[in-house]
Parts: structure tokens; C-alpha cells; sequence
């Protein structure tokens, strides 16, 4: 028998209601000044995380233990529409010509050319329900822009990929519990009584 109610389940959406993927807001705090930046970004994601594994074996079946965990810092796409000036393409080449100087290829001190940037999800009434800050990002590349002379009602977007070292949760929105390094297995080792 299954525990699925569809009045249970309806009842919890009209009270809880549903995270919607449009409703988010972007905030990438730069020397540059990014106060249009964060009104032009179209798509963004949320970040994952990954717990990474070794196979682990002492006797009989192997199995796998947790040795680190990865916070997707590879890179986090965002892409933005770009305004009639270009301004968004120039902000994002301007950024990355200080992280590379383009004629020497010198690379500068991570201090400065890394930012926090930070995401929020949104309800429907624009309150910010939930956030997370990517530490120590920058853009490590911006995707070409296409021309084409077919594409007259189209507008120009451009896609930047993000890398960052970590992300986490920022207050308000972290539970109490959130980040304890005291937390306890609930699955606590028993030695066999001796009978």
C-alpha cells in the first residue's frame, strides 16, 4: 500500500507552493561596478555538490567511503542578454583581460580578479527565499556572439562560464542545523553481546 495521497499532496503545494526556475535574481560583486549585470542575466543554475568516493575493500564485497567533496567548481554557466552598446560583452572581456594581461599573458595575484557571486531563488512575489554564494569566482570564458543576417528579430545573448573554489549557503537561509561538525550517525556501531 503506498503512502501517496493526492489531497495530502495538493494541500502541501496551496500551502507550500512551488519553487519556480524564473523567479531568481543574480548579484556579482565586482571592482568593475555590476549594477546592469545583474539585470541582464537570463539563465543561471543553482550549484551541486558532489561527495567523492574511493573504492574501499578489507574483506569481501568492495564498497565505497567518502574521502573529500566537490563543490562543482569546474564552472557555472550564466547567460546574459547583451544591450545595443555591448556594455555586457565589454564587462566580461574587461574582467577577463585583468585575470590574463592579453599582450604579456601574465596571470595576476587570485586576490584580485576573484569576487563572491551570488544567487538567489525568488517566490512569486520577488522575496528571496533561499541564496548561495560561489567564493572566489571569476569568468575562465565568455562564448562567441553569431551573426546572422537571418536573425533580425533575435537578440544577441552571451554565455559566461564561471569558476569558483567553493559555494555554500549564505544567511539567512541556513537552517540551524546547517554545517555542524558534531553531527552523529544515527547508525552507531554495537559491539555483539558476549552470551
Amino acid at each position: 500500500m503506498t503512502d501517496f495521497n493526492l489531497n495530502r499532496f495538493t494541500a502541501a503545494i496551496k500551502t507550500n507552493g512551488i519553487s519556480r526556475p524564473a523567479r531568481f535574481e543574480v548579484t556579482i560583486g565586482t571592482r568593475l561596478g555590476s549594477s546592469s549585470v545583474s539585470l541582464m542575466c537570463e539563465i543561471s543554475q543553482l550549484p551541486g555538490i558532489n561527495i567523492t568516493t574511493k573504492q574501499f575493500r578489507i574483506q569481501g564485497p568492495a564498497h565505497q567511503m567518502p574521502v573529500g567533496m566537490e563543490f562543482n567548481g569546474e564552472g557555472i554557466p550564466m547567460t546574459f542578454y547583451v544591450d545595443k552598446n555591448l556594455e555586457i560583452k565589454k564587462y566580461f572581456e574587461t574582467w577577463l583581460y585583468s585575470i590574463v594581461n592579453p599582450n604579456s599573458f601574465n596571470v595576476r595575484y587570485q586576490k584580485e580578479y576573484v569576487c563572491p557571486i551570488t544567487i538567489y531563488q525568488l517566490d512569486e512575489t520577488d522575496k528571496r527565499k533561499y541564496a548561495v554564494s560561489l567564493i572566489d569566482a571569476f569568468p575562465r570564458a565568455i562564448s562567441q556572439m553569431d551573426l546572422n543576417a537571418a536573425a533580425a528579430n533575435q537578440m544577441h545573448r552571451l554565455t559566461v562560464m564561471f569558476a569558483y573554489r567553493k559555494w555554500e549557503v549564505i544567511a539567512p537561509y541556513k537552517t540551524k542545523d546547517d554545517y555542524q561538525d558534531n553531527i552523529k550517525s544515527p547508525y552507531q556501531f554495537q559491539p555483539l553481546s558476549k552470551t
